[in-house]
């Protein structure tokens, strides 16, 4: 899959992968399962990738360590919207998270924050590993 964020912060698919790679993770306008992204990872030859249930700590030395999982979030903690979202953990300060948000681009939640919106979706991560 060729996919990337955009200047604007948007995920950009090649032309023709875009169909096919959606497909196989059941991507909708309303979001994506996380064991079909799981599978859908595997297929793609991400033979390594997990789902894993993390607390703060164990996120903040997984993004040390060099990996940056997608995280799902309920995001009426963030912005007030009553919806689940993924994001991409860049960094875990003592105060904030960076993180590449595939609406928004990249940006800072604070940690409070953050960790109430991680939490309503059970810490839920995926680390995607070959």
């Amino acid at each position: 899959m060729r996919a990337g964020l955009s200047a604007n912060g948007l995920w950009k698919f090649r032309r023709g992968d875009r169909g096919s790679r959606l497909a196989r993770c059941d991507c909708t306008l309303y979001g994506t399962d996380a064991l079909l992204a799981v599978d859908a990872a595997r297929q793609l030859g991400f033979a390594g990738t997990a789902k894993h249930t993390l607390t703060l700590e164990e996120l903040r030395t997984v993004v040390t360590e060099g990996w940056h999982p997608i995280v799902f979030v309920d995001l009426s903690p963030i912005d007030g919207v009553e919806d689940v979202h993924t994001l991409v953990v860049v960094a875990v300060s003592q105060y904030e998270v960076n993180v590449l948000d595939p609406l928004n681009g990249e940006r800072l939640i604070p940690l409070q924050a953050f960790s109430t919106a991680w939490a309503l979706r059970h810490n839920l991560a995926i680390i995607v590993e070959r």
